[in-house]
């Protein structure tokens, strides 16, 4: 929760969640924002969660220091700009690890060089008032709504059941 206060500043809920599976021999992802600094869906948080390590050699998410203060995209790199290969940080750590992470900063997982597979789940917060990803509402049955707690409720952003 401190996180989401300090990068959204705001009242916030989960925008999205998702299983991801990075299989052997995968390539290397370009580096990409999950939304552009300023951009309307901005600020958004990311998070991953390892449900097997990553590391160097299974494709472990790679981050550019300081690249969220960036007012373009890895895409949209400008004349005269280059970002030394200093600059990029592999994520390592045990499974059951957790990255979160200012969803601006230039990422993506490097190749899977492992005869491993690499699974993660992820996901974002947003702000309350941003059009989060998943309608969660819609994709619930009225017995779960009936259920779940008051903080999942805010989390989800869910008015009470009735």
């Amino acid at each position: 929760m401190t996180a989401c206060c300090l990068v959204i500043g705001r009242p916030f809920k989960l925008s999205d969640t998702c299983a991801r599976t990075l299989e052997p021999g995968a390539p290397a992802q370009k580096l990409h924002v999950d939304v552009k600094h300023g951009a309307d869906d901005w600020p958004l948080l990311g998070y991953i969660w390892m449900i097997d390590a990553f590391d160097a050699e299974n494709g472990a998410t790679r981050f550019i220091a300081g690249s969220h203060r960036r007012d373009y995209s890895p895409t949209e790199r400008r004349e005269g700009t280059e970002d030394a290969p200093d600059d990029e940080t592999l994520a390592c750590g045990p499974a059951g690890s957790l990255i979160v992470y200012n969803a601006s900063t230039w990422h993506g997982h490097a190749e899977n060089r492992s005869s491993r597979r690499r699974r993660s789940v992820q996901g974002h917060f947003t702000p309350r008032d941003a059009k989060g990803a998943i309608a969660y509402r819609a994709r619930m049955k009225s017995e779960t709504l009936g259920r779940i707690g008051s903080l999942a409720r805010y989390l989800l952003d869910l008015r009470a059941a009735s």
